[in-house]
């Protein structure tokens, strides 16, 4: 996987907060989510106006070619709270052209350092590291205007916590199955609606996000989003805005970014700000 330069630089740190039950990097899935369905803004404002593949208008013939071709998009992240820090690599294959019904791959990798007040060893501050990787095979398909894509595969998870905390399981490497469900819509020609859910076998966590947004200056999306993550012992629940489809260029290279910021608090009564940031680049 390759890490994008410019995201590297912009954030340092970043969370995940109290007793982590919750695996490392469940939340890329959530957070990745919007990558996969091909931004809308550059086409509208160049070839046509009206919803997309995913709606009930044909796209141009330009359009449609375009997508054909596009069959890898390479995407990096980053996600910050006050009680640590995650970063995110991944990569999706369409075999198929992206926006056309299809097998999908997607494989992320993650990773990141966290801390934690442990009941085990008295109250004592414990600091994680962790690294993982998944790679979920899965399909795409749009019906009546919604496109949703479905993945399920392996993955890896490391950890290393210092002191060793005997009432983490999560300590040493984990084998597991990811599973995760996209969604994407538009309800109108200027707004967008999208969810995603991630389970994961390794420490019963879960990851789920549902957004809206409306086009703003024929540039992107701004509007607000939800994002619930745990496992059975610890719960985090996030609200904020987020920005979706803001294209920028380099030289030959087109980039899109998204990004997301608001309140964060668990059931810990941790609280406190978050902030995360993603770039894409489509080939």
């Amino acid at each position: 996987m390759v890490r994008v330069a410019c995201l590297a630089a912009a954030i340092v740190v970043a969370a995940v907060t109290d007793s982590i039950i919750a695996s490392a990097g469940v939340l890329e899935d959530a957070r990745a989510q919007a990558w996969f369905w091909p931004s809308p803004v550059a086409d509208w404002k160049q070839e046509a106006r009206g919803p997309e593949w995913f709606w009930s208008f044909r796209p141009t013939e330009a359009i449609e070619k375009r997508r054909a071709l596009t069959h890898i998009l390479v995407f990096s992240g980053t996600d910050l709270w006050r009680q640590g820090a995650f970063a995110h690599d991944g990569l999706l294959w369409t075999p198929a052209g992206a926006g056309r019904d299809g097998i999908v791959l997607k494989a992320i990798g993650s990773t990141g350092s966290y801390r934690y007040r442990s009941g085990a060893l008295g109250d004592v501050q414990v600091t994680g590291w962790t690294a993982g990787a998944a790679v979920m095979p899965g399909l795409h398909f749009t019906r009546h205007g919604v496109s949703v894509a479905a993945y399920a595969g392996v993955e890896m998870q490391w950890h290393r916590l210092s002191p060793f905390d005997p009432g983490n399981d999560l300590q040493g490497r984990h084998v597991g199955v990811r599973a995760a469900i996209d969604l994407w819509a538009e309800p109108t020609p200027q707004s967008m609606v999208a969810a995603s859910v991630t389970l994961t076998t390794i420490g019963g966590a879960y990851a789920a996000r549902v957004a809206a947004g409306w086009r703003v200056f024929d540039r992107f999306y701004l509007g607000p989003e939800a994002i619930a993550y745990g496992g059975p012992d610890h719960r985090q629940l996030r609200i904020g805005a987020h920005v979706t489809a803001l294209q920028t260029r380099l030289f030959a290279w087109r980039f899109e970014w998204q990004g997301g910021l608001g309140f964060a608090v668990d059931d810990d009564d941790n609280r406190g700000a978050y902030a995360r940031l993603g770039v894409l680049w489509r080939h």
